[in-house]
């Protein structure tokens, strides 16, 4: 009798990780009136340029050759925690994802070799970025959601989070402007400690609360933006996982309110949507007038970047239709004005 066998075959599933597209971070120290800063500012600057959406740029001052670099005078706390993070000894000196320690000189090679490096190693992190700001008081809340496909590496880990400003055109020292520097970083140089629960995958959010600083030199707000990134706290590897940014213009913005210069015991309100804006936007308000009004838009600075004339009206409700195309992605404030009565709204416009 022939004897029959049966084969079974059990398929199992595969679960493949999915790597992360990385951003690495290039960390730079510098002093306004170093030679050699100087003498190779422009492969650093043609680095940068080169890797704009791609790399997170932050630079760091020191006090030495000057002590009165504008930017160190601004904060010397974190300039210095991070000097000392990484044992900072001489400028111009450079960081890629903490732990590539860039070659001198800075020649384009050196640079581009720091960056290959980085990005040839899977990240299996990905950070997304949210939050909120006060237009007024410029203090705000920033999200960040952190999500880990497998164990980042060697923990602990922090996470970092520094206001930069992508571009100061003043001159100070040796330099004729600068690109990047650290502003102010939250809650302190030192971060923010991020516990994963140790099964993976796994999701972690992180509230930090911000102030910006109207004092900083030659503060312009439409300039910042915060760099954020994961870093391990397990010396001497310093390694950095992944990061992120983003500009101060996405932020929700909140507490706008109606002006109190609205007359009491007339009612007023302002609607303005869609909100987020892409091109256009309509504007729906009612507050009693019968002179000319004016409709400003306002950006984060608080310069007027756009305005609309509106004849005296005895209307109750006005539907105006803003033209908004030529005006950048960001959030800014809306201004309805009648005299010595004002009452105001936030918008936001995308691109």
């Amino acid at each position: 009798m022939r004897k029959l066998f049966a084969m079974f075959l059990v398929f199992l599933p595969l679960v493949y990780l999915t790597a992360a597209v990385r951003r690495p971070v290039f960390e730079n120290f510098m002093n306004h009136t170093c030679g050699f800063c100087v003498q190779y500012e422009p492969n650093i600057t043609q680095f940068i340029n080169n890797h704009t959406d791609s790399l997170t740029v932050v630079r760091y001052h020191v006090n030495w050759p000057s002590s009165i670099d504008p930017f160190y005078l601004d904060n010397p706390t974190d300039n210095n925690g991070r000097k000392d993070y990484y044992g900072v000894g001489g400028v111009p000196d450079n960081y890629m994802d903490g732990q590539i320690n860039v070659s001198y000189p800075p020649t384009p090679q050196a640079l581009e070799n720091a960056y290959i490096g980085a990005m040839s190693e899977p990240s299996y992190v990905e950070i997304i970025l949210g939050g909120t700001i006060d237009l007024s008081t410029k203090e705000g809340t920033l999200n960040a959601q952190i999500i880990a496909e497998e164990e980042p590496g060697p923990g602990q880990y922090y996470l970092h989070i520094a206001a930069v400003s992508k571009n100061v055109p003043y001159s100070s020292g040796n330099f004729s402007s600068f690109s990047y520097p650290m502003r102010q970083m939250y809650p302190y140089y030192g971060g923010t400690a991020v516990d994963f629960s140790g099964v993976f995958p796994d999701t972690l959010e992180k509230n930090v609360n911000f102030q910006l600083d109207t004092t900083w030199w030659h503060y312009d707000e439409n300039e910042i933006f915060f760099a954020v990134w994961l870093q391990s706290g397990v010396l001497p590897y310093r390694h950095i996982y992944q990061s992120s940014v983003i500009d101060i213009s996405e932020l929700e913005p909140v507490g706008v309110e109606e002006n109190p210069n609205v007359v009491a015991g007339q009612t007023g309100f302002l609607n303005v949507y869609p909100n987020p804006a892409v091109n256009s936007a309509r504007i729906v308000f009612s507050v009693p007038f019968s002179q000319e009004t004016r409709i400003d838009i306002i950006d984060l600075s608080g310069r007027i970047v756009k305005n609309f004339t509106l004849n005296p009206s005895d209307e109750k409700e006005v539907d105006f239709v803003a033209d908004l195309s030529d005006l950048s992605a960001g959030a800014y404030i809306v201004n309805i004005v009648s005299g010595e009565k004002v009452i105001s709204g936030s918008l936001k416009i995308t691109r």
